[in-house]
């Protein structure tokens, strides 16, 4: 099954469960996939949507993360609810010493050297993670593992 239509049948169990943060939320996630279709002009693959929801995820762990430095915890609460909805339709997260392991077998096969070879590395390793970790904690990885 594909994630918009999880999303979708998600949607019509927050409405008739009367869960206005899912709903709410779910909502949010799919005007930000249908925007980015239409952007795109067409309609967009599985690693995009990931792409999609991690945006997602960050932007809510930002929201945490002001709301705890405004010590409002009325936001914070309304933020972890929307992330644990989000982290719903994201598939299982790759542990630390598997991205580790992946990057360095990434690494070993593009012949990367030196910190100037990251692109490549990346390159090659970002349809490997298969949207399991974001982009940016695999870009932090190689890069310590190319330094």
């Amino acid at each position: 099954m594909k994630i918009k239509e999880k999303l979708a049948i998600a949607l019509k169990n927050a409405m008739v469960n009367k869960d206005t943060i899912a709903k709410n939320t779910i909502r949010m996630i799919l005007a930000n996939i249908k925007n980015a279709e239409i952007e795109s002009q067409k309609e967009l693959a599985y690693p995009e949507i990931v792409n999609i929801l991690h945006k997602e995820i960050k932007i809510r762990k930002d929201t945490i993360q002001d709301a705890t430095t405004a010590n409002r915890d009325d936001l914070i609460a309304l933020a972890e609810a929307e992330l644990s909805v989000v982290q719903i339709f994201l598939p299982e997260a790759m542990t630390a010493e598997q991205l580790r392991e992946l990057t360095a077998d990434t690494i070993r096969e593009t012949h990367a050297e030196s910190i100037k070879d990251m692109g490549k590395v990346m390159q090659a390793l970002i349809p490997r993670l298969e949207g399991r970790i974001s982009n940016a904690e695999a870009s932090a990885v190689v890069k310590e593992l190319l330094s």
